[in-house]
């Protein structure tokens, strides 16, 4: 898109005649400077007057720098006025029209990328234990097969489906995906991971993090635990200390600490 820059041109054709100007006149100071500087060797001048011959040159040099910059400011204002798309995609909304004006920061048009691709699916914590970051999944969108990478796991999620957000990056290359296509993912139903299985209720939060409780000589004791899957009533949960058969609190729980003496009322 081309902004129109006929004032703007004017003003640079302006700035470039002061540099020409002011480079002329620092040329004829330097040949000054240069000459009574030589005359004072000589003292066939005062230093008075070759102070001047120096001021003159000095500001001669100043006012050229000046314009140089103020030119190299034009320049870069006219770079501005020609604005290209960051990438390669459809205009979906124009905002302006031909030769209408427009205030700074007014929007222009809505383009959608075509090419590079943000699919995103809400998933149970489940699944993403066993996703990686950078793995290559094949997903289907439209009947297309396209390769994505995962770059993120958003690790706040919704807590009425107890989903999180993930997020995966593609290119389309030449195939045409429109903007909120419905996408699938597959995963591979062979992977398996050793954990143990309690009662969901086993699991409570204590101190920021997914704890279970044992008894230990009539004590109790906190283990941290890592969920794996929650199904039914059941927990699939991993942690240093866990052992098969081993008692856990699934009552009141919620009211002990560690090291608190524990009255078993029933097993």
């Amino acid at each position: 898109m081309q902004i129109d820059s006929d004032i703007l041109d004017a003003q640079i054709e302006a700035s470039q005649a002061a540099v020409n100007m002011y480079d002329v006149q620092l040329k004829n100071a330097k040949k000054n400077y240069d000459r009574y500087r030589a005359l004072l060797e000589k003292n066939s001048i005062s230093q008075k007057v070759f102070d001047d011959a120096k001021v003159e040159y000095d500001v001669a040099n100043e006012n050229l720098i000046s314009a140089k910059a103020k030119l190299n400011e034009l320049d870069i204002q006219k770079t501005k006025k020609v604005i290209k798309a960051p990438y390669s995609g459809i205009i979906v909304e124009k905002n302006i029209h031909l030769n209408e004006w427009l205030d700074t920061g007014s929007s222009i048009a809505t383009l959608v990328n075509t090419q590079e691709l943000e699919i995103v699916f809400n998933l149970p914590i489940s699944f993403i234990g066993g996703l990686k970051s950078g793995d290559v999944y094949d997903i289907n969108i439209s009947d297309e097969i396209i390769k994505a990478k995962l770059y993120a796991a958003i690790p706040s999620g919704d807590k009425l489906t107890r989903t999180f957000p993930v997020r995966f990056k593609a290119n389309a290359g030449e195939k045409f995906i429109f903007d909120g296509a419905s996408a699938k993912i597959n995963f591979a139903k062979e992977s398996k991971t050793q954990a143990l299985v309690i009662h969901r209720d086993a699991v409570i939060k204590r101190f920021n993090m997914d704890v279970v409780f044992t008894i230990v000589e009539n004590k109790a004791v906190m283990i941290p635990v890592k969920v794996i899957a929650y199904f039914g009533l059941n927990a699939a949960i991993m942690g240093e200390g866990l052992v098969q058969n081993m008692p856990l609190v699934t009552k009141g729980n919620e009211r002990i600490f560690p090291d608190m003496p524990v009255h078993i009322i029933n097993k």
